[in-house]
């Protein structure tokens, strides 16, 4: 009997330490298959996670791209495939992904920061107060927004399945790109 449940013990010590490892496997997924996890799309993508620090510094003085979204929402599901192609056929390489869910939810000071920097680009509340709606992509040279694109939180997703919709998303996305290469 004892050796029995030596067995078992010595098997569930073997079992735990292989899912571990996968565990850890995972750990170990650059960002760009991270992100294609998250957002099942195609590991030949342009996105980095980034720290709230980063984006609040990039956001400040830094140049590059912003991309708030989050794989719950089913809009930034929706606006991340639309944009990929896109986004890679301009050869925009590194784009920042920040998801702000947390710090929204939490009105954590990086949040208000955040919202402080950018407030002329976003939406008001019913009680005249400026939020972060997401998906939202930013375009930023020497911490001046060249350009901005955004899904509305007005529209539904059967407007956004709509082709005149989706023309419209693509069209300004790349004006916005077209501006931020030339600035």
């Amino acid at each position: 009997m004892k050796k029995l449940l030596i067995l078992l013990f010595i098997g569930l010590i073997t079992i735990t330490g292989c899912s571990s490892i996968k565990v850890s496997d995972k750990s170990r997924m650059d960002d760009n298959e991270k992100f294609s996890v998250e957002y099942n799309v195609s590991k030949n993508n342009p996105f980095k996670y980034a720290r709230v620090h980063d984006v609040i510094d990039l956001l400040n003085d830094g140049t590059g791209i912003v991309y708030f979204a989050d794989s719950d929402d089913e809009k930034s599901l929706y606006y991340t495939e639309l944009i990929l192609d896109i986004l890679n056929s301009n050869e925009l390489n590194e784009i920042y992904y920040y998801n702000p869910s947390n710090i929204k939810d939490n009105n954590t000071k990086n949040y208000k920061e955040i919202v402080t920097i950018i407030e002329d680009y976003l939406p008001e509340d019913e009680n005249s107060n400026v939020y972060l709606d997401i998906p939202n992509l930013f375009f930023v040279k020497n911490g001046k927004i060249i350009g901005h694109t955004h899904i509305d939180s007005k529209y539904d997703m059967d407007d956004l399945l709509e082709e005149k919709e989706k023309k419209k998303l693509i069209k300004e996305l790349k004006k916005v790109i077209e501006d931020y290469k030339s600035a």
